[in-house]
């Protein structure tokens, strides 16, 4: 992917064949018409209340509230008088995966995974065909973990270690996973739109010795916020063994740390003002 950005603030990500853009009436319209001139474009479609936007399989969509309707602060209410509210979902995506994994739906189902050690219930490995299935959901669902459905990482971290040798009670909680996505696909990630004070907030959190009885590891989480929006998640076990919870928080904590120095030079690299 490549960012561009102009001197008056129009900006235009692009990936391979695909664009999205932001700024003002002008500057898109200004930009449009020049690559229509240049190059066979599909006719752009700016996103508003009544058109959602489409990109790399991610669904943008927004809502406009009465500011009376919705918590907010003063320098969120637009020209217009209104509240946007933008949402990002991978439904379609989730939706078409689960079709095809054949998943069927759980009553009443709260989480993806309920006890880590229902994964070593059943140790029975799988063979054949059955390891390339096992193999293949857990790719998908790690992307999508990645990507919108940060209520997974953790489920999913705990069955990725079984891919090389995946088993009975790792794929049984991992279809576990596929019925909680099917229960819940309407899930989003959302934000207010138009904030002028960015701010970049980091949390983390370690369980000492979460990886009993599989390893005496900690596991970290890390979720970083961008004005109140998740925009980076990451739930890992950790590599050494911790003496102390406190040394697995502070693992932890180090994690943490580096994934926002990281997010907030690339903010800094798109001219984004965001102290932390």
């Amino acid at each position: 992917p490549c960012m561009f950005i102009n001197d008056k603030g129009f900006t235009v990500l692009t990936y391979v064949d695909d664009i999205i853009c932001i700024g003002s009436k002008e500057e898109t319209d200004i930009f449009y018409n020049k690559i229509h001139k240049r190059f066979k474009c599909k006719d752009e479609i700016i996103l508003n209340p009544d058109n959602a936007l489409s990109f790399l399989g991610f669904d943008i969509k927004c809502i406009d509230y009465d500011p009376k309707d919705i918590k907010h602060e003063p320098h969120m209410i637009n020209n217009e008088g209104k509240i946007r509210v933008v949402t990002m979902d991978q439904e379609v995506a989730i939706s078409q995966f689960l079709h095809n994994n054949n998943t069927t739906p759980i009553k009443d189902i709260k989480q993806p995974i309920t006890n880590k050690k229902e994964l070593m219930k059943d140790t029975t490995l799988l063979q054949d065909i059955e390891i390339n299935k096992f193999q293949s959901k857990v790719g998908s669902c790690n992307y999508f973990a990645t990507t919108t459905r940060y209520d997974i990482a953790y489920a999913i971290s705990r069955v990725r270690p079984f891919a090389n040798k995946p088993t009975k009670g790792a794929n049984k909680a991992l279809d576990r996973i596929l019925s909680y996505l099917l229960a819940t696909s309407s899930f989003k990630v959302k934000g207010i739109f138009g904030s002028k004070h960015n701010e970049l907030l980091t949390y983390t959190d370690s369980d000492h010795a979460g990886d009993m009885p599989m390893t005496t590891f900690s596991h970290t989480g890390v979720v970083i916020m961008l004005n109140n929006v998740p925009i980076k998640w990451k739930s890992t076990k950790q590599t050494k063994t911790s003496r102390s919870s406190a040394e697995a928080e502070t693992y932890a904590l180090d994690c943490g740390v580096g994934e926002a120095q990281h997010i907030n030079n690339k903010l800094t690299e798109m001219d984004a003002n965001t102290p932390w």
